[in-house]
């Protein structure tokens, strides 16, 4: 799974440059990031990655390592 491509997809949600992006990052970096911006956050990734989020994998994403490491579960 490409990170950039997923930093990308969060900086574009979350109105943010990519270069405050990185795999430490989380809620309380991003002023954007909300919880509803979190909800358009996993809907954007699922129709990027045609995939769909169980109830327990959105629960836990918290940060983007978090994501990340359910999107190379998926994928």
């Amino acid at each position: 799974m490409d990170e950039n491509e997923l930093f990308k997809i969060i900086s574009i949600v979350m109105n943010a440059s990519i270069n405050s992006i990185n795999i430490d990052t989380t809620p309380d970096d991003l002023e954007e990031w909300d919880s509803f911006n979190h909800i358009q956050l996993i809907l954007a990734l699922e129709e990027n990655y045609s995939i769909k989020f169980t109830d327990d994998q959105i629960a836990g994403i918290r940060n983007v390592s978090d994501i990340k490491r359910t999107l190379d579960e998926i994928l």
